[in-house]
């Protein structure tokens, strides 16, 4: 990630670092629940938001679903346990005093 300023402030460098650490440690997390469903999760970012938006299918017919079937309580549950919470970059932005 790229900033745009310069300090040598320590309470500012250890919120960019944390943001760091935390951001690095959600980043690995959407791979697990791309696992549970055999295909790759689709992290997403939204302003300062980095939240999981969904798992990518493939183009295989094997994985299509037929437009009035729905996912069983099963699938949606293994979805909920192994999705990531949202992560927002204000924290550091309130941490920083901005």
């Amino acid at each position: 990630m790229s900033y745009f300023c310069k300090t040598e402030s320590p309470k500012v460098l250890a919120a960019v670092r944390a943001w760091d650490e935390k951001k690095a440690a959600w980043d690995a997390q959407p791979k697990k629940q791309g696992e549970a469903f055999g295909a790759d999760a689709s992290p997403m970012y939204n302003g300062s938001r980095n939240y999981v938006g969904g798992i990518k299918l493939s183009a295989s017919r094997d994985l299509s679903c037929p437009q009035r079937r729905r996912l069983s309580t099963s699938a949606w549950s293994t979805y909920g346990k192994d999705c990531p919470d949202a992560i927002d970059r204000e924290e550091m932005w309130e941490a920083i005093g901005i």
